[in-house]
């Protein structure tokens, strides 16, 4: 779908209009925010629990694949 200059020069602007607002710099644990607080805490813990999932899954991913490499090798033979 094409907007022509028209429709990028409008969503250029836009989103200088957002990306100048001081509510989207970044959240208040970029700001020096308290590590105590369990806001915090929980914000790094539900990361890192992300990170988790992600690597679990890119780990199996590999897995599938070394393993129709080893099937296919026996096939061969």
């Amino acid at each position: 779908m094409r907007c022509g200059w028209f429709g990028g020069f409008v969503l250029f602007v836009v989103n200088l209009f957002f990306a100048g607002t001081r509510s989207v710099y970044a959240c208040s644990v970029c700001f020096g925010g308290a590590s105590s607080d369990p806001v915090n805490i929980g914000l790094r813990n539900g990361v890192i629990f992300l990170l988790g999932i992600v690597l679990l899954v890119l780990a199996l991913f590999a897995k599938f694949f070394i393993g129709i490499r080893k099937r296919s090798k026996l096939f061969l033979d």
